[in-house]
């Protein structure tokens, strides 16, 4: 993985923005650096990142979109158990 320069945060925030870098505030310049990577990875590996997050592996969706997973963690009631 490439570390963004500092000369590519304020050409981006420039571009985006129209401030310098420093003058942004937290969103934008998660949005800078968000920028940076969709640049480097180009369309097609930075929308693959997205992907993982509603599959088994990704990040935690709960257990609704998986009814046996959501069985085993819930009595007949319906009420969520302690996990083991």
């Amino acid at each position: 993985m490439t570390h963004m320069s500092e000369k590519q945060k304020e050409q981006i925030a420039q571009e985006k923005f129209g401030r310098h870098y420093d003058e942004l505030d937290t969103d934008e310049k998660k949005a800078v650096g968000g920028q940076f990577r969709a640049n480097e990875l180009g369309h097609e590996g930075y929308s693959d990142m997205g992907k993982k997050g509603g599959k088994k592996g990704g990040y935690s969706t709960g257990y609704a979109h998986d009814p046996e997973e959501q069985k085993k963690h819930t009595d007949r009631t319906g009420n969520e158990t302690a996990m083991e």
